[in-house]
């Protein structure tokens, strides 16, 4: 695996911006919350590989760092879910899909060159970090009720 930078505080030229996390993106459990810190600091380092023009092989790089962190989640949130027979448990689990299929082609056109700059920050910022951890995480794991939310904040956190 390569050794991606995490620029928590990069000097990013122009408009961009830099994820931090608060505790008002926090859902309760701990290992859901851990993990969802590791995806904005690559979401981070792919912004600002793909703010200062990095090359595609590092842009690249910076993406399989977070699509392998992104299957490595979804599995664990899944497994959380699994736990506490969470009834919607198929419908998160066909979120996940739908968003590696979007993740690994986006990956795909920024190996061919063909990914826009645009495409890729969309991606990150609305798609993983809007959608997935703001949204629907939010909606999943904060629903979950004080005994599963218990158990699980007693999880031990990467």
């Amino acid at each position: 695996e390569p050794d991606v930078p995490r620029p928590e505080d990069a000097d990013i030229p122009g408009p961009w911006a830099q994820f931090r996390w608060n505790e008002s993106l926090e859902c309760g459990v701990p290992t859901v919350d851990a993990e969802h810190r590791e995806l904005l600091l690559l979401a981070n380092a792919l912004i600002a590989a793909v703010a200062t023009q990095a090359v595609w092989s590092d842009i690249d790089a910076r993406l399989e760092a977070m699509l392998a962190h992104l299957t490595f989640h979804f599995a664990s949130e899944e497994g959380v879910l699994v736990r506490h027979g969470h009834p919607r448990l198929d419908m998160h689990r066909a979120q996940h899909e739908a968003l590696l299929a979007k993740a690994f082609a986006l990956a795909g056109e920024v190996r061919a060159g063909t990914a826009r700059p645009d495409r890729v920050l969309w991606f990150l910022a609305y798609d993983v970090v809007a959608w997935h951890l703001l949204t629907t995480d939010h909606e999943f794991f904060t629903g979950l009720g004080p005994s599963t939310t218990h158990s699980d904040r007693h999880e031990a956190a990467p």
